[in-house]
């Protein structure tokens, strides 16, 4: 005799196995079919796509990317000036073959190359004779060159990732380029420079490079700092001090007689979009995370974590636009239960920013700025509150 409830409960288990099974198939096939395996794609000079089911949206001269794309060769080659190319976060990924690029431009001006993730080609973005041309919000990882400039002018480099190349960012020939804000971390070689003048590097991250910096020859002198307040860059590997706690090393950071950071940072820079393109930079020897501004009472609010093993204390370096909050201001931690151990709310001023700077013991903590109420504003609203009762109380009566 057939037991009807072993045979339910056999159905059951086959039923979700089988649901499994097809829900696992549906998502492979569907990463699958979002990693479009291309040759090359050209933006060619006329403004049109190759080949035409290429995953790119055209939209006038933006060229958005719309899935990840895996190539044997090269990537995607811009063929025409004046256009941006927008990865919106996906992966041009190659297999490594010498000589691949991907992204290229070759002889072009004004273009934009932002939001990409480029993987495992020789050279990931390649810049040959072109200029005026803006890299940034890119990730550039396991490549042989991360970068390379060649014979390029004037372009812009920031706010890029690139981690674990064997070289990080190699310039030839080229000058008067700018690289700012780019984490430049864990590479085998950091940034060459060759035959090249009057490149600016500032608020850069450099962790972990052998070397941070090359630079073959002798007299090719560059820029690698800001000026003051403004700072130079982060080195992993500065030995400095900073005993007027000013966010800044005492000593200068030496790549060679003519090229020399004099303004080295002691902690890690982080800027924040705090509101409309207004923005809040950090620097700090601690992690910061969660960064959000408060537009309603002007209030700035973010967590610190442990930024090296065995951390004891921590400091924030802090730029404020005026314009997002207006001095004096407030440092509190953890809501006042956490004592800031020094703070200097004047550290400078250039009439549109505000520098701060505060030291704390241990991690983590959440970190409060605001605005603190002048002692006229205090008097309005006392007269206020007293006001307020009065017209209460005649009420009562």
């Amino acid at each position: 005799m057939v037991n009807r409830r072993s045979l339910t409960l056999g159905s059951k288990k086959f039923y979700i196995m089988t649901l499994l099974v097809l829900a696992f198939a549906l998502a492979f096939h569907t990463r699958i079919d979002s990693v479009k395996a291309l040759s090359t794609i050209y933006i060619r000079p006329d403004g049109s796509v190759e080949p035409s089911g290429s995953p790119i949206l055209r939209e006038r001269s933006i060229y958005t990317l719309t899935s990840d794309i895996s190539c044997e060769g090269d990537g995607i080659v811009i063929e025409c000036s004046n256009v941006v190319l927008d990865g919106s976060g996906f992966i041009v990924q190659g297999i490594g073959a010498y000589g691949s690029k991907g992204i290229a431009l070759n002889g072009r001006q004004n273009v934009s190359i932002e939001n990409l993730k480029v993987k495992l080609f020789y050279y990931g973005v390649y810049l040959n004779e072109s200029s005026v041309t803006a890299v940034f919000g890119n990730t550039m990882m396991h490549n042989t060159y991360g970068l390379r400039l060649y014979r390029s002018f004037n372009n812009t480099l920031f706010r890029n990732r690139i981690e674990n190349n064997s070289y990080c960012i190699s310039i030839g020939s080229s000058n008067g380029s700018s690289f700012f804000e780019n984490s430049i971390l864990n590479n085998q070689n950091g940034i060459q420079l060759g035959s090249s003048y009057y490149n600016k590097f500032y608020h850069n991250n450099f962790l972990n490079n052998t070397p941070q910096v090359y630079i073959p020859g002798s007299g090719y002198s560059n820029f690698w700092d800001d000026g003051f307040p403004s700072g130079g860059n982060f080195w992993s590997d500065y030995a400095g001090n900073d005993l007027n706690r000013d966010g800044v090393g005492d000593s200068l950071y030496e790549i060679d007689p003519v090229n020399i950071d004099n303004f080295p940072l002691m902690g890690v820079f982080t800027s924040f979009n705090a509101s409309m393109n207004q923005y809040v930079d950090v620097i700090s020897n601690s992690t910061v995370e969660e960064f959000i501004y408060y537009e309603s009472n002007s209030t700035i609010k973010f967590n610190v974590f442990m930024g090296t093993v065995g951390q004891v204390f921590g400091f924030c370096r802090v730029t404020l636009p005026k314009t997002l909050m207006r001095p004096p201001y407030v440092v509190r931690i953890d809501g006042g239960f956490t004592t800031v151990l020094y703070l200097n709310d004047t550290l400078y001023d250039n009439g549109t920013h505000r520098w701060i700077y505060f030291a704390f013991e241990g991690v983590p903590h959440e970190v409060l700025i605001v605005p603190e109420l002048s002692s006229f504003h205090i008097f309005v609203l006392s007269i206020g509150a007293v006001l307020l009762m009065a017209f209460v109380y005649r009420k009562a009566c």
